[in-house]
């Protein structure tokens, strides 16, 4: 189990956010007893762990891979957000750890991050996985950015969809969807929720102040 903390401060780090990991005990496990670790992406005030999704296996490890977001990374144009995958085999490799784990550790291979591509857009609000969805059965990362301009509009919000291949992680994204162009802030990207997978997969993107116009 991956909870996300959002406002975990470790070590004199405000707001760094991270995950905490929960591992299974008992009978058909591994340990007799509960077993935890926490994930840390050492940056600051990036609030990783606003977003967390998994269950799906994006790098062909056998396990269960993490997509954590981090919507308050600041780069050099200033508050984009970032994305992370971080291997669930790595993680599970990592389950007797005594000291935090930083997500440089437990990363994918290749590209493992993706930052949002505008000052404000805080990528990495939501995020969701569409599993075999992509061109030959790919598996697709989605986040949402709150503040995203992906259609011309400032501050609309929208969502970017990213392939995600086994050997070299994150691929190219497209914007999915952009927020209206009527009203101020709809937060297009509030929210994420998949049901189904493969071509089946249906998405559906929450908009906290969403005035139903276009």
């Amino acid at each position: 189990v991956a909870i996300g903390a959002p406002r975990l401060d470790r070590m004199g780090v405000t707001d760094e956010g991270g995950v905490h990991v929960l591992f299974g005990f008992g009978t058909g496990c591994t340990s007799a007893t509960p077993t935890s670790i926490v994930l840390r992406p050492m940056d600051r005030t990036v609030l990783a762990g606003a977003s967390v999704a998994g269950g799906v296996d994006l790098d062909g490890g056998g396990q269960p891979d993490l997509v954590v977001g981090a919507p308050r990374f600041v780069t050099t144009i200033g508050e984009v957000g970032r994305v992370y995958v971080l291997s669930g085999e790595r993680i599970l490799a990592q389950r007797a750890a005594t000291a935090d784990v930083t997500f440089a550790t437990v990363a994918i291979a290749g590209t493992w991050f993706v930052d949002g591509g505008g000052a404000g857009e805080r990528l990495g609000t939501s995020v969701a996985i569409l599993a075999d969805a992509g061109t030959a059965g790919a598996d697709l990362v989605v986040a949402s950015g709150l503040y995203a301009n992906l259609g011309g509009t400032p501050n609309s919000g929208g969502a970017r969809m990213f392939p995600v291949a086994r050997t070299t992680g994150f691929g190219a994204s497209f914007a999915l969807v952009a927020g209206e162009t009527t009203g101020a802030y709809p937060e297009l990207g509030a929210s994420l929720s998949v049901i189904g997978t493969g071509a089946s997969a249906r998405l559906a993107i929450g908009a906290s102040w969403g005035s139903g116009e276009v």
